[in-house]
Formats: structure tokens, C-alpha cells, sequence
């Protein structure tokens, strides 16, 4: 799960992202749990929920 950005120009303000960045989520699911590790940037929130 992920959504892409191509606005991004920066990775931490510092070296250039010619392309933009994929913000990826990783779902682990477990026998008891379920858990989603490292989401997206806010701006992007409603994409990423909506996928």
C-alpha cells in the first residue's frame, strides 16, 4: 500500500528527488493482530485512505 508523490523536490529539505517519493505502508497481520507501520504524508492522507 503506498501512494506516490511527485511535488516533493527534497528528501529531508536536503538532497533532490528528481522523480518525487512513494510514501509505502506495510500491513502486518498477525493470528491476534493487525498493525499498519509507517503511513503517508498528511497531504496525502485521503488518497492513501481511500486505497
Amino acid at each position: 500500500m503506498g501512494v506516490n508523490d511527485r511535488n516533493k523536490t527534497l528528501f529531508e529539505g536536503m538532497w533532490p528527488l528528481p522523480y518525487g517519493v512513494s510514501y509505502n505502508s506495510y500491513l502486518i497481520d498477525d493470528q491476534d493482530m493487525v498493525a499498519l507501520i509507517d503511513t503517508v504524508d498528511v497531504c496525502y492522507f485521503e488518497i492513501y485512505l481511500r486505497k
